[in-house]
């Protein structure tokens, strides 16, 4: 978690954006699941994300 969070910060941007980053380069883009599941993620990330503000 720590070194998440060193990374997310020298790229200048937020810890949820760097898991995002992380997640979309885990998913092979052609597979259909998988980019519905990263969607879903990314959807889910971005409402936590606006509930700490």
């Amino acid at each position: 978690m720590r070194l998440l969070k060193v990374t997310a910060a020298e790229g200048g941007h937020s810890m949820n954006a760097e898991i995002v980053t992380r997640l979309e380069r885990s998913f092979s883009t052609d597979d259909a699941d998988r980019r519905k599941a990263l969607k879903l993620l990314v959807e889910a990330i971005s409402i936590l994300d606006k509930g700490q503000r």
